[in-house]
Formats: C-alpha cells, sequence, structure tokens
C-alpha cells in the first residue's frame, strides 16, 4: 500500500470532517487523485468487511464509525510503491548494516530501498550521525561500500534502541523492518513470553510492561542473530539476581530452539537485565510452591509407569517441571493458534501424551480448575525431553554384526555403528554362526551380507554403510526406543557407582589403613564425577545444595519424644532456630499454616515436611530433621503415623529444590529406610544419606 494511501487512512480515522477539495489541497494534488484513492481504499474496507467511505453531492467524505478500526489490516507490501521519507531512510539502512556481518555496497542498499545511489550517497552523513548516537561506528570503503565492525552486545543494544526504545515498534514501517530486515527466521515468540512468565513466578519478580516487551525482542534477536551466526564475542562481567535470571531464561530457550548460548550469552543478558530493564520484587507468602514440588515428584513416578521408563531420578526434569506447573499454577500459558512445536508433539507423541492425560488429574485436584490443551501439551514437552536424555544416556543397544570379510572390515563396521549410533558390538560373527543366537542373544542383528531370517530383529546393510544404510539402521534404533525396547542382559553387566565404591574400599582399608578414608572420599569423588558427568557434590554450586549437605549431624536428632504434631513441628524446627536458619514466627507460621489448610506437609508414608512462606522468617536455605520415639499421626490415613519430621526452610523457590527432590527420592528406596531407621548416630545418619545420594544419577 502507498504511503498516502496509508496517510488517507490514518486521516479519516481521526474525528474531523473532510471534503474532497480539502483533502486535495492538503496532499496537494487534485481531486480526481483523492477519489482514485479512495476508490483503493474502498477496495481495501471491502477485502476486510468494513463499510466503505461515501462521497456526498457537496464532496464531503463521510466514514463510518468503526472506520478507524481498519488500521490495524495496514501494512507495507514492498518499499516500491510505499516511499520512504528521509528519517525512514536512514533507519532502514542503519538496520540493513547491523544485521549484516560483512561490507554492503551503496548499489545494494539502494536497489534494496528502492532509491537512486545518489540518494544513498546523500544520505551518508545523517546515517553516520544517526549511528554515532546509537554508539556504533560506520566504516567506510571506496571499493566495498559500507560496514560495522561494532562489538556483538553493542550492536544489539542499538538494534533495541532503534527500534523499540526510540520509535513504536507498532509504526507499519517499523514492523516491515521487523518482519522483513530483521527476523528472517521462525521465532516461536508464544515460548519467549512464557518463559519470561515462567521466570517472573520462579523468582518473584515482576518486569514492567515495557522491560517485557524489551526482554522479548532481545530474547528474539539473540536467537535470530544467533541463526545468522553473531555471537557475543566479549566478556560481559554480570553478578547477582540478574545473572540467575539469565542463566535460567538461556536454559530454558536452549530446550525449545537449536540455539546452545554459551557463558558469554548468559553474562550478556544479565548485563541487559540489569542496566535495560526494570522490574519489581513480589513478596510472596507461597506455601503451595513446595505443595507443587511434591505433587511434580509425584507426577513423574506416575507418568514413569505408565510409560515404563524410569524417569524419576532426572533432576532436571523436575526441576523444571516443578517451576512450569508453579508458573501455570498462578497463569495458564497463552494459547496460540499455530505453534509448530506443539503440532509435531501432537502427532509423534501420542503414547506421552496419553501417559501424560492418564495422569494429569493430581494437578487438575491440585489447582481446582482445569488445565488448558496448551497447558498440557507444555507438560508433555518437559516428558519428551527428559525422554530424550534417557534414551542418550541410559539405553545403549546390543548389536551382533554378521560379517564374512576381513577382520579389518567388520572392525572398521564396528567403529562406525559405535561411533554414529552410541551401540554396543556385542559380537562379530559369521552368517553360518546365525542359528546359535538366541532372543536374548542381542537387540539387534546387523548384517552386511543377505540374511531371511533370525531369532532375533535383523536388517540388512552394505559393506561401506551408504547414506541409505545410515538411514536404515538409524530407523531402527528409532523404532526399538519408541516400543520402550530395554537392552537384553542389561541387569547381568550393569556396573554401578556404589558397586564400584563398594569394591574399593576394602582395598584401601587393607592396603592403606592410615589414609583409607581420605582416598576414600577422593576416589568417590571422582568416580561420582565419571559415572554423573557432573561436579563432585562439594563443588555444586551453592545456590544448589545436596541433601546431605543440609542434613549435617547438628540437624538430625532421634528419637524425639512428642505429644502431637505441634510438638513435633516446633521441635524439628529448633536446630533451624539455634544457628539462625529461621525466626521463631517461622515455626508459629508452620503450625498456623496446617492449622488453617489442613496436613498438606504429610508428603510420604511416615513422613512430614513443614514448611512456610518465603517471607515468614527465613534467613538461609536449611533442613532439620528429628525421628520421632513414637510415630504421631498428623491427619492423612494413608500416610499416618509420620515417624520423621524435616522441617524446610527455603529463601526462594529454588535453592532447597534438589535436597527435597533426594529426599522425595530417597523415601521410595526400601534400603535406605532400613539403614535410616536402624542407626541412632547422626552421624551415621548423615554418611547414611550422602551414600544413597551417590546413587542417584541426576541424569
Amino acid at each position: 500500500m502507498k504511503r498516502r494511501t496509508i496517510d488517507l487512512i490514518n486521516d479519516l480515522s481521526k474525528p474531523t470532517n473532510y471534503s474532497l477539495h480539502d483533502l486535495a489541497n492538503s496532499y496537494h494534488v487534485t481531486v480526481r487523485t483523492i477519489r482514485n484513492e479512495i476508490k483503493t481504499i474502498n477496495e481495501f474496507l471491502y477485502n476486510y468487511g468494513f463499510t466503505k467511505i461515501t462521497i456526498e453531492k457537496n464532496g464531503l467524505v463521510q466514514v463510518n464509525r468503526d472506520f478507524s478500526s481498519c488500521r490495524k489490516y495496514l501494512q507495507i507490501d514492498d518499499l516500491y510503491e510505499y516511499k520512504l521519507s528521509p528519517q525512514e531512510r536512514i533507519i532502514a539502512v542503519s538496520c540493513i548494516l547491523l544485521m549484516k556481518q560483512d561490507y554492503t555496497t551503496l548499489s545494494e542498499l539502494a536497489n534494496q530501498l528502492y532509491v537512486s545511489r545518489t540518494t544513498i550517497i546523500n544520505d551518508l552523513p545523517s546515517i553516520k550521525k544517526y549511528l554515532d548516537q546509537v554508539q556504533i561506528q560506520l566504516h567506510t570503503h571506496q571499493n566495498k561500500g559500507l560496514c560495522i565492525n561494532n562489538d556483538e552486545i553493542t550492536c544489539r543494544e542499538a538494534l533495541a534502541r532503534i527500534l523499540i526504545l526510540d520509535n513504536d515498534p507498532n509504526d507499519l514501517f517499523i514492523t516491515y523492518l521487523l518482519e522483513h530486515v530483521i527476523f528472517l527466521n521462525d521465532v516461536d515468540r508464544s515460548m519467549i513470553h512464557n518463559i519470561i512468565t515462567e521466570i517472573e513466578s520462579e523468582y518473584h519478580i515482576q518486569f514492567t510492561k515495557d522491560s517485557s516487551k524489551l526482554l522479548s525482542f532481545y530474547l528474539e534477536l539473540m536467537i535470530e542473530r544467533n541463526l545468522r551466526g553473531f555471537y557475543i564475542n566479549t566478556h560481559i562481567p554480570s553478578f547477582g539476581d540478574e545473572y540467575h535470571f539469565a542463566q535460567d531464561i538461556l536454559r530454558y530457550i536452549c530446550q525449545y530452539s537449536v540455539i546452545e548460548p554459551n557463558e558469554k550469552e548468559i553474562n550478556a543478558l544479565g548485563y541487559i537485565i540489569k542496566n535495560m530493564l526494570h522490574y519489581s520484587l513480589l513478596v510472596s507468602n507461597d506455601r503451595e510452591t513446595i505443595a507443587i514440588q511434591v505433587l511434580t515428584r509425584k507426577l513423574i513416578e506416575y507418568v514413569s509407569n505408565d510409560l515404563r521408563i524410569d524417569l524419576t531420578r532426572d533432576y532436571q526434569l523436575y526441576e523444571n517441571l516443578s517451576n512450569h506447573l508453579n508458573s501455570i499454577y498462578h497463569e495458564s500459558i497463552t494459547e496460540t493458534a499455530e505453534n509448530p512445536v506443539l503440532q509435531d508433539i501432537r502427532s509423534t507423541q501420542k503414547t506421552i501424551i496419553k501417559a501424560v492425560n492418564n495422569n494429569i488429574g493430581i494437578v487438575r485436584e491440585f489447582f481446582h480448575r482445569p488445565l488448558s490443551e496448551t497447558d498440557i501439551m507444555y507438560i508433555v514437552i518437559h516428558f519428551c525431553a527428559a525422554i530424550e536424555r534417557y534414551k542418550t544416556t541410559k539405553i545403549n543397544y546390543n548389536v551382533i554384526l554378521v560379517c564374512n570379510a576381513g577382520i579389518g572390515t567388520s572392525q572398521l563396521i564396528q567403529a562406525k555403528l559405535v561411533k554414529y549410533f552410541h551401540v554396543n558390538v556385542v559380537g562379530i560373527i559369521s552368517s553360518y554362526e546365525i542359528d546359535s543366537l538366541n532372543e536374548n542373544s542381542a537387540d539387534l542383528l546387523i548384517s552386511v551380507i543377505p540374511i531371511y531370517d533370525a531369532p532375533i530383529e535383523f536388517i540388512n546393510i552394505t559393506p561401506h554403510l551408504t547414506e541409505d544404510d545410515y538411514i536404515l539402521i538409524g530407523n531402527k534404533i528409532t523404532e526399538l526406543r519408541l516400543h520402550n525396547h530395554m537392552p537384553v542382559n542389561s541387569h547381568t553387566s550393569e556396573v554401578s557407582e556404589i558397586g564400584v565404591m563398594d569394591a574399593i574400599r576394602p582395598i584401601l582399608i587393607n592396603d592403606v589403613p592410615e589414609k583409607a578414608d581420605i582416598l576414600y572420599e577422593n576416589v568417590k569423588k571422582a568416580i561420582h564425577r565419571y559415572f554423573n558427568r557432573i561436579q563432585p557434590v562439594n563443588e555444586i554450586d551453592n545456590a544448589s545444595p545436596f541433601l546431605h549437605h543440609l542434613l549435617t549431624p547438628e540437624f538430625i536428632v532421634f528419637d524425639v519424644a512428642c505429644k502431637d504434631w505441634k510438638e513435633a513441628i516446633r521441635k524439628s524446627a529448633q536446630p533451624l532456630l539455634k544457628y539462625g536458619y529461621i525466626e521463631n514466627r517461622y515455626i508459629a507460621s508452620m503450625i498456623h499454616g496446617v492449622e488453617e489448610y489442613g496436613p498438606y506437609i504429610e508428603i510420604a508414608p511416615g513422613l512430614a515436611i513443614p514448611h512456610a512462606g518465603l517471607n515468614d522468617g527465613s534467613y538461609k536455605t536449611g533442613m532439620s530433621m528429628i525421628r520421632l520415639l513414637n510415630p504421631i499421626p498428623f491427619g492423612v490415613e494413608e500416610l499416618d503415623p509420620v515417624r520423621y519430621v524435616v522441617t524446610l526452610s527455603s529463601i526462594n523457590q529454588k535453592n532447597h529444590l534438589r535436597a527435597l527432590f533426594h529426599l522425595l527420592s530417597l523415601w521410595q528406596n526400601e534400603k535406605f529406610l532400613q539403614e535410616l531407621n536402624a542407626t541412632d548416630s547422626a552421624a551415621e545418619a548423615n554418611k547414611i544419606i550422602e551414600k544413597f545420594e551417590y546413587t542417584l544419577s541426576d541424569y
């Protein structure tokens, strides 16, 4: 649509009466030209269901009262008909150059903007001045053209100023630049919106309306520029809460997009949040937070049972899903008409969708409201991501290779199978040995010579492993995974972390008794690092301590006599009170919470976890545990009586999460409970907790 047509629609939307002559004089054109413009506008109105403009006999132009509503359908189709103003040309050239990695010639700019090369040359001083205002230096080269060489964060800040801060992003021209110059890749904006909402809920903050828009723009711009090869190339120090906001935002984005931000991207985002955005802290007494985290553990357990895949050890699933459920507890996810990710999930993950729907009732019951289909689909996505982690970390199928060629050929094929498909090649046999196999020999038979029958699943490939062969093998392994096929004989060959440690300890005691304990601790950390590919627990961020870090001997008391649940709560909180983790009012708030809401703190057979709101007098993340001399009923018939009371103090929704996850996981372990019940020593109890925590993989 032409600029004059758009301007005319905007003028006619004003509460002013115009005649044909008024408009002709205003636009310095003839009445006939205005009539033709109105004819074009009427075609536009007709296409979108609006009432046409009429012209009275006296030349007065009449528009319907809803005429101004048509402006939301206005758009610039191209820059050939829409003639740019000088200022718009300056902005357009600036954006084009900021989104290019190399030089752009004057002729290229002229062609893109439908102006002459001379016009661009005449604009250059104004373009340079405009870019200087946003801290961007324009480089010119006689033969190559124009180029910008500023660091990446400065370029992003400049684009934010140009397109969001200094201009209206809803302006038709700015919208055209966003759609045709800036964002050329499909980025799911609803995903970004939902991530920001989750961060606000998780950290009890609220971005201002303008800051939320700016953050959404920055994240979309970051993804777009990463996809085009622009990366943060300088280290920008970022500390405090803003760094943690950025860390979690980027972690969520990685789950839903193809980019892989690094530490520099996290620091850059933290810098943007701290220096360009505004947010307020929301002091919350959110008692439901821990209840939702317990609910999350139950949902994971139930869905795991349906899928026959144990996801209960996946801490990343627990953390992400509990944050997600806490977010939609307060605000349902925005519905999106078209979301390719959700569409793909609906068509390809029907088994997981069914498992989630079968068990989502416990969430609905807690929320006291139905969940939208979009809410449920995003929950499904968390489980899909967990299953992919499970596949890559837990399932290595056993393969037998059938090959009549020489050892060199067979070993080459074996190496390729291991490298590209992460399978265990448990044997290389000749074709005449196939009859000696049985269904437990392997999960898959891969033969480089044609075979037509075998006692186990088989596929035929060529000795040269062509592209078609790779596709065939990949599809077959995917088929095994989709059918939840577990590797044969996996139980007989499993090497466990705790098994290795138990085997090493006697050797250390016998050979170096005086150093056995120290060496054992060092070896244990190294083995834990190897098996779980994470840092040893004493190196893990203090913001996410393990359970045995919190339940140290001074926070464990056995055989405590209590007459009722109130006294049990008071006595279980005493170590936290003694060491300054909580105030007395925190204890009073815990008791008041049970009186008002019922025994929501009783979360597993024999276990209660008292806790209060985040601003009820807790100063540090901690736990204290007592074992009652005589178990006491707390009020949940199927879980009573309570023998262990573990009081939790928390300063946010996150720091205690890993410890709580481990506590809930260990409470499902009968051997752990047997050892815990058998000891009367707080120090030994701490060691039992630590020992069994090492068996939790957390993936």
